[in-house]
């Protein structure tokens, strides 16, 4: 609202041309109640100088009133309004136990971290299935996928890495408090990295699961040629390979998984126990 701006003569204007409307209206009105057209013409002819005063000195009143001070009346009957719609986190509708009570299991974020070409993705995907068959419900945030859309602007320096790690645990977190086993697939190669994580998701949901596999059989699987590319050169930050980027190795993974010695199948398997384990599902079947 501009009412400071208007002019007088704005105001009287407006005045006269709401006004010939309004005793339109009145003598309609005084005429069916009193069926006399003199009577009608007088009532409609005090009336109409009567309200243009009135409606002029209504409108230089509100031109009086700063525009600070209206924003602070609309946000006054806004609270009114309003006020029985605004709910704290703890006083959702639908809340985070209620969703893991329909999916019959707790949210969780297991976290695989590991060179690249370690095998990462291939478990994600493995288990993805095996949990999606024993209707679990599950989602793979992959740190490709990820760079590809929500982290599209991020290079691979150390800023924007950690960067990398705090939207994909921002976002794991959001699966999980919904009632999802959501399985993250990053490089993640510092232990600090890993901590950033662990705090945004929270102790009780966040499973570091290191999947390990030498420098050497990491290159050997390199079907995309990007370990050689890194060695050229070509490809700069390349964990692993590029000075002053080595993977640190974690110090307090809940599971190893050896790659290298064990197959897919066996790691599946020992992932699944471990869940089942630590995301109990009794308690909600009930």
């Amino acid at each position: 609202m501009h009412l400071k701006n208007e002019s007088r003569l704005k105001s009287l204007i407006k005045g006269i041309s709401w006004r010939i409307i309004g005793t339109i209206d009145t003598l309609f009105v005084a005429f069916i109640i009193t069926g006399d057209t003199v009577k009608s013409l007088s009532i409609g002819g005090i009336e109409v100088f009567t309200k243009i005063f009135l409606y002029y000195l209504h409108e230089r009143l509100w031109s009086r009133i700063s525009r600070r001070l209206w924003k602070k009346t609309q946000g006054l009957f806004s609270f009114i309004r309003f006020k029985n719609f605004v709910f704290s986190s703890e006083e959702w509708l639908v809340n985070r136990s209620d969703r893991e009570k329909k999916n019959e299991h707790k949210g969780c974020v297991i976290w695989l971290t590991g060179l690249s070409g370690a095998g990462k993705t291939t478990i994600a995907r493995h288990l993805e299935k095996k949990l999606f068959e024993e209707r679990y419900s599950s989602k793979i945030l992959d740190g490709d996928v990820l760079r590809s859309g929500i982290n599209a602007d991020l290079a691979f320096s150390e800023n924007d890495r950690k960067e990398n790690i705090r939207r994909t645990a921002e976002i794991a977190k959001i699966f999980a408090d919904t009632g999802f086993i959501t399985i993250v697939s990053l490089i993640t190669p510092k232990e600090e990295f890993r901590a950033l994580a662990r705090q945004i998701i929270g102790e009780e949901d966040f499973h570091l699961i290191y999947v390990e596999a030498s420098l050497e059989e990491c290159e050997r699987r390199d079907v995309k040629g990007l370990y050689a590319k890194a060695r050229k050169g070509v490809i700069k930050d390349f964990t692993g390979v590029s000075p002053g980027n080595g993977f640190e190795v974690p110090t307090n993974a809940q599971i190893i998984l050896k790659t290298e010695k064990t197959n897919i199948e066996l790691i599946v398997i020992q992932l699944l126990e471990y869940l089942k384990e630590k995301v109990p599902t009794k308690q909600y079947l009930n």
